[in-house]
């Protein structure tokens, strides 16, 4: 999917708490300058909120530091301060924007795609009817829609906005139906959206130890499943039980029945 082009940011930022805190620290408003930034990296990746080089290659702190002009200890600083105040998470050497959702018009992107795919659907028809009028007997012409078409299509939408195929929102619907199924056998409901976006990694891979690690869906609903039975018996307060998005995180492993699989 292509990067996103633009995040939301509110006019009382500067208003919010966090904020004031974060800039009487040293080197404050570097560390203020650098969560923008990171906001806007986040939508390049456009990857749910988690940041990267690429999907196989996840940033240093000395990468960030190149990437974003700071001294790496700057970088060390500001990672650390906004971990702090929950505003990132940080799972081995993976970096997410929490809440991500709050930076993105969820709602708009769905509508705009969903326009897109009635276009592209309105384009292929009308495709088919000019080959048939120019061709009557070829009656079972089929009509592709090529990434130029596709490009010559969504033209009038906000260039702002990224869009995706119908077969990509098949993909991920079914991808968000399969976690809520391992989500409602959860019983600690904190950290959902975090746990979703760790979920997808796990399905295309998460480099561990310089391996990277895949997990089917059933690998994980046993996982979580085998964690909660450990728990009910050993710990039934929940109260000291993971959140939902610690357990989905490299902690998972330790619960797994089956063998991973790994990339060679």
């Amino acid at each position: 999917m292509a990067d996103v082009k633009w995040v939301k940011i509110t006019t009382d930022m500067f208003d919010n708490r966090k904020i004031k805190h974060i800039r009487k620290l040293p080197e404050g408003n570097n560390i203020i300058l650098i969560w923008v930034m990171l906001l806007s990296l986040a939508g390049k990746c456009n990857a749910s909120g988690m940041i990267f080089l690429t999907e196989n290659i996840p940033y240093t702190e000395k990468m960030l530091g190149d990437e974003l002009g700071f001294e790496e200890s700057v970088i060390k600083v500001a990672l650390t301060a906004l971990e702090s105040f929950g505003m990132i998470c940080r799972d081995g050497d993976q970096l997410f924007i929490s809440n991500w959702e709050e930076y993105q018009n969820v709602d708009g992107m769905d509508k705009i795609r969903e326009q897109t795919r009635k276009r592209v659907a309105n384009y292929r028809s009308r495709k088919k009817q000019e080959l048939l009028q120019e061709n009557p007997t070829d009656c079972d012409s089929n009509v592709t829609v090529t990434h130029d078409n596709a490009i010559d299509i969504e033209e009038d939408i906000d260039n702002n906005i990224c869009s995706s195929t119908s077969e990509e929102h098949a993909q991920t619907d079914t991808r968000k139906e399969d976690f809520e199924k391992i989500y409602a056998i959860y019983p600690k409901k904190r950290g959902k959206s975090r746990a979703y976006q760790l979920y997808c990694q796990w399905l295309k891979g998460r480099m561990i130890n310089g391996e990277r690690v895949k997990l089917t869906n059933r690998q994980m609903y046993i996982g979580v499943r085998n964690y909660v039975r450990q728990q009910e018996r050993e710990q039934p307060d929940q109260q000291y039980w993971k959140n939902f998005d610690t357990l989905m995180g490299q902690s998972l492993l330790d619960y797994l029945e089956e063998e991973r699989q790994t990339d060679e």
